[in-house]
């Protein structure tokens, strides 16, 4: 039977798991490149989304407000699924520029402002605190109902809440605080967090389908439950929503992105687009989940414990306990404890970085700290700023945590915490969308929806506890929020354009750029190596410039003052990394101005060149693939990767070239030999540093040209070009030289037959001719006979009519001319043909013409009168 010690065993057992899995993924890096594996711990740790206000809270809201629950889960859903270019857009921003948190990356935006990062900061830690509270509360009230049951006396547990806090902030401070780089992924951490977001998961599934089957029969009697109670129906009527639902669907879509846990998970710990392509679908999915199941669990809770008062934020514990589901209890419970210890623990590493990057750095950077001893080593410092930051935070939450009143709701408290964090997406996205968005308009737009945040929605929490504070305007939650925003945005846009930031430095500025020098590397190399360590940063400015070793005396240039500058952001912030730069530049000559249009104008130039230079090789016909001196991916473009046909998100920066060439002889793209030994033998060869060219067939189906060439610090430029077309035409050109004779010779014999062809037809033609003439010179006397012989007998009518002018003399006329004329036209055509023979030889004589046309006249001159024409000759 379950009581309080078996519930502190079971959660310290489970602590002790979640330490190991991070710990396994910190030293053992498994699966650290297997792009499927990465893909689903990213989409998982996703899910720290879902507190103990998403696991408990949203049961006792539809229990009280029926779909009040909704914008809650619809509102990332709808982000995830519309706006992945969004979250794309930032997060390789971010990676870029090795930002470290929601208050680097908006300080970014608006020239890595300070004033705004502290702004950001203090806000995100007031509206945070709540929200870990929530987490305390929740699991509290996890163990006060469990042990309720067995009749333990309540409240025993609010002891045991410091306790579970302290030991949430030990944990954050040894996996979320290992390194000093706080732009470097977390895995360990990640992979706890992944492994907590499977068991709520698991558990909400599990109370889900319990009310479902066993306390209902199936989701039919769900639905005859709701029609036969009127409540019921009122309370889950699809056409009846809640009192702000819209404002709170915003609410919930910002939170995603603008909440700083949310933001650490989806944008520092981002590695590709291809794991937030799965993220897309898959944590979409997840939240569909808990979003299916919240009614049944909330409808079981209220039929079963009808005219009983029992909290409705614990009916995913009251309804296993009041069935004696032990193991389902016990599963709930570890639910519900993963919804709240993972975010703690993500929360508080992410306002730990906030806190120390911009809060604490820059009080050190002015202490004099900084300037005390060049040999000073500052890193170790900024790791105890952070755990000591995670601790505070913590002992913060615990606080308010004791100040709640206990019947406090559960959602009430998270949607305060969101509305905080929602203030931060008007400077986001309009800074995103918009390059008229200026500093000052950011600072002030800002600064006044914090103020309406605290004043018409955090202040109210209080008064609510009795706290007396009656000058307070009278606004619901709903509204206040609505007005915070409105007033957020507007400022922005108002004083953005009213005060437009200044473009161009002034002459002053100019000047002292023109006269003054840049930092040596041995100055640039330690005065960030106090912040990162001497050696991290000498190996990281000796890659960058390419060289084995560095010159301390020579200087650096731009743009490796600005890699520096980046190099630094990832550890104390973008802010407080300008400003260390700064400060080290002035003492090099240069007055403030001119160093802030320095680092300005370098930061542009190497962005513009960066971008440039992406565009050039991504529209290259060629593949491209650069690895450093480490053999290590540093660069590659999109036609290397249709070239190499790599599987989605396979490739990634710094990934070791021995994965991809293993991987290539795997598919037998190196030839017919063992892979184990293929893959050690171009390694050495990479590492001698000789060029190398050589073709070979790829994929079956196309021929590449793989050219390779050394750089001068280390590492190759290897360009990959497909010439399939090319070899196609030079196997055309062999074929054609190599049957080009034997075809001409073919064409020869062809031509001389058809010409043998043309003179046999050509005779056979004359032959026909001559015959033809031949005859009709034998046949002019028979063909001539039968008209002479017509002639004879027309002339006897002729001379039996007399001159008589009938008509019928008159026919015996025409009939006779007519016969005469076809007797001449027989004699022409026999004329021809004894002329085509050869029998006469033409002599040219005049003839009347007269005679001529009056044959013609006297031969047409019929057909015209009958189509009453007057022939004329």
């Amino acid at each position: 039977m379950l009581n309080a010690w078996s519930l502190i065993l079971i959660a310290l057992a489970y602590m002790g798991l979640l330490f190991a899995i991070a710990w396994v993924g910190d030293k053992k890096r498994i699966a650290h490149n297997h792009r499927n594996v990465q893909a689903l711990i990213y989409s998982l740790s996703l899910g720290v989304y879902c507190t103990s206000w998403t696991f408990y809270g949203a049961v006792g809201s539809a229990a009280t407000t029926g779909w009040g629950f909704l914008p809650i889960y619809i509102g990332p859903v709808l982000v995830m699924l519309f706006g992945t270019d969004l979250i794309r857009r930032i997060a390789t921003t971010s990676r870029d520029q090795r930002i470290t948190s929601i208050a680097d990356y908006i300080a970014y935006r608006y020239g890595r402002s300070h004033a705004i990062a502290v702004l950001v900061t203090v806000a995100a830690v007031i509206g945070s605190v709540p929200y870990i509270a929530l987490q305390l509360k929740g699991i509290t009230n996890g163990f006060d109902v469990i042990t309720r049951s067995t009749g333990a006396p309540p409240g025993w547990s609010a002891d045991l809440s410091l306790y579970l806090a302290l030991a949430l902030a030990l944990f954050a401070m040894l996996f979320g605080t290992r390194n000093m780089d706080a732009s470097e992924h977390h895995r360990g951490l990640m992979w706890a967090i992944a492994f907590e977001s499977m068991v709520k998961l698991l558990a909400f599934l599990a109370i889900g389908l319990f009310a479902i089957f066993t306390v209902f029969n199936g989701l039919g009697d769900i639905a005859q439950v709701i029609r036969d109670n009127e409540s019921y129906r009122r309370l889950f009527s699809p056409w009846q929503m809640p009192e702000g639902f819209g404002i709170q669907l915003v609410l919930a879509m910002a939170a995603i992105l603008c909440l700083p846990r949310q933001f650490h998970v989806a944008v520092v710990e981002f590695r590709s687009y291809g794991e937030l392509r799965v993220a897309r679908w898959l944590f979409s999915g997840y939240l569909l989940v808990f979003t299916l199941l919240v009614v049944p669990i909330a409808l079981a809770g209220l039929t079963q414990f009808a005219g009983q008062s029992v909290n409705p934020d614990t009916y995913v514990l009251a309804l296993p306990i009041a069935f004696d589901r032990e193991a389902l209890t016990v599963l709930a419970f570890l639910g519900g404890f993963s919804a709240a210890t993972g975010m703690v623990i993500v929360a508080t590493v992410a306002l730990a970085i906030m806190v120390s990057n911009d809060i604490v750095m820059p009080l050190i950077l002015r202490s004099g700290l900084v300037r005390s001893s060049d040999k000073t080593d500052l890193s170790q410092t900024l790791l105890r700023v952070r755990r000591v930051s995670i601790l505070v935070v913590t002992l913060m939450a615990y606080a308010y945590y004791q100040a709640i009143e206990a019947g406090v709701p559960l959602a009430s408290i998270g949607l305060l915490s969101f509305s905080a964090a929602a203030q931060f997406a008007p400077a986001m996205l309009i800074g995103l969308y918009w390059t008229g968005a200026s500093r000052l308009g950011a600072l002030a737009g800002l600064s006044t929806g914090v103020t309406a945040w605290f004043v018409l929605l955090l202040l109210p929490s209080f008064a609510d506890s009795g706290v007396a504070l009656a000058w307070l305007p009278d606004l619901d939650f709903n509204q206040g929020a609505i007005v915070s925003l409105v007033l957020n945005a507007t400022t922005i846009i108002v004083v953005s354009l009213l005060s437009a930031e200044r473009e161009a430095p002034t002459e002053a500025a100019s000047a002292d750029l023109s006269a003054s020098g840049l930092l040596t590397l041995g100055e640039l190399q330690s005065t960030i190596g106090r912040f990162l360590g001497m050696d991290v940063t000498r190996e990281a400015l000796a890659t960058h410039i390419g060289a084995a070793d560095l010159e301390p005396a020579a200087l650096a240039t731009p743009a490796t003052v600005q890699f520096g500058e980046r190099l630094l952001a990832g550890s104390i912030g973008s802010a407080s990394a300008r400003t260390v730069l700064t400060t080290a530049l002035h003492h090099r000559g240069l007055g403030p101005e001119a160093v802030m249009e320095l680092l300005d104008r370098t930061s542009q130039a190497v962005q513009f060149n960066r971008e440039l230079l992406e565009s050039t090789l991504d529209n290259m016909s060629q593949g491209v693939a650069v690895v450093d001196r480490n053999l290590q991916l540093v660069g590659w473009n999109r036609r290397y990767l249709e070239l190499m046909d790599y599987p989605e998100g396979f490739v990634h920066l710094g990934q070791p070239v021995e994965e991809l060439i293993r991987y290539n002889a795997e598919r037998g793209l190196l030839g017919e030999g063992d892979p184990g030994s293929e893959v050690p033998k171009r390694l050495d060869h990479l590492r001698s540093g000789h060029p190398y060219r050589y073709e070979r067939d790829w994929l079956g189906e196309k021929v590449v040209e793989i050219q390779g060439n050394p750089m001068p610090g280390g590492g190759y430029v290897t360009t990959y070009s497909d010439i399939t077309h090319f070899k196609d035409i030079e196997k055309e050109l062999q074929l054609v030289n190599e049957t080009l004779e034997q075809r001409v010779l073919q064409r020869t014999r062809e031509l001389q037959e058809a010409l043998g062809e043309v003179e046999e037809a050509r005779q056979s033609a004359e032959a026909a001719n001559q015959s033809k003439t031949r005859f009709l010179a034998a046949a002019s006397h028979d063909l001539l006979q039968p008209m002479n012989a017509a002639r004879l007998f027309v002339s006897i009518l002729r001379q039996q009519q007399g001159d008589s002018g009938d008509e019928q003399a008159q026919l015996v006329k025409r009939v006779d001319r007519s016969l005469t004329a076809a007797e001449e036209l027989l004699s022409a055509l026999l004329d021809i043909s004894k002329l085509d023979s050869g029998m006469y030889e033409p002599e040219p004589e005049s003839i009347p013409v007269t005679d001529l046309f009056e044959k013609l006249r006297r031969r047409f001159k019929a057909l015209a009168a009958n189509r009453d024409l007057q022939l004329r000759v």
